[in-house]
């Protein structure tokens, strides 16, 4: 019995040496009125957020979800609006957007998606109509609109195409369609500034 005891107290030592010597402890997150609305994790050494951050709404509905390392955002983070429904998903590299991000609408359907690379908006980006139709498709360097760009009606129909150039200045031939597809005007572009080249015959 003094054996079996002997052996049980190591053990229990044992195991509070390693549950105090944990680097990661969960924290509460509470809101102004001390209600907890979420829990993260912090380097227990350094102060600093290690791994899954996620928060709540007063009633429950979660409204973020995120990863950390060494206290900057990595990896994909998740934000729901105020029922609980997907809302964005970014994704991080050492605290700042790299990689694939999508926005969504209150009713499930794409908003928008695109790419950062190193914290800025890089490549083609796409946007949605609410009824999940698309809206327009730009070309983005640097955050800036830069490149060719196309923007739709409603009913699937070209509206517009042509290139912006540092910003939303369309540069160039800028093409006109009316609701039916038909082409109706033809601009050509510098700065943002158009003038009217071709335009069809009602």
């Amino acid at each position: 019995m003094k054996n079996i005891l002997n052996k049980l107290w190591v053990f229990l030592t044992f195991a509070t040496i390693i549950s105090c010597s944990k680097p990661i402890k969960t924290v509460d997150l509470v809101n102004e009125n001390g209600k907890k609305v979420g829990v993260y994790h912090v380097n227990s050494k350094t102060g600093q957020k290690e791994g899954v951050l996620e928060a709540y709404s007063i009633d429950g509905k979660k409204i973020e979800e995120a990863n950390y390392k060494a206290d900057k955002l990595e990896g994909v983070r998740k934000i729901y609006d105020e029922n609980g429904v997907l809302s964005v998903i970014e994704n991080h590299k050492n605290g700042v957007f790299d990689g694939e991000y999508t926005a969504y609408y209150p009713n499930g359907k794409l908003k928008l998606k695109g790419q950062y690379v190193n914290n800025t908006m890089e490549g083609l980006w796409i946007y949605n109509y609410e009824s999940g139709e698309r809206k327009e498709e730009v070309n983005m360097h640097d955050n800036m609109e830069n490149g060719p760009f196309v923007e739709y009606y409603l009913n699937g129909k070209k509206k517009a195409e042509g290139n912006y150039k540092d910003g939303d200045k369309e540069d160039g031939l800028l093409l006109m369609y009316n609701e039916a597809g038909e082409l109706v005007k033809k601009m050509d572009c510098k700065s943002g500034i158009c003038n009217t080249i071709w335009k069809k015959e009602q």
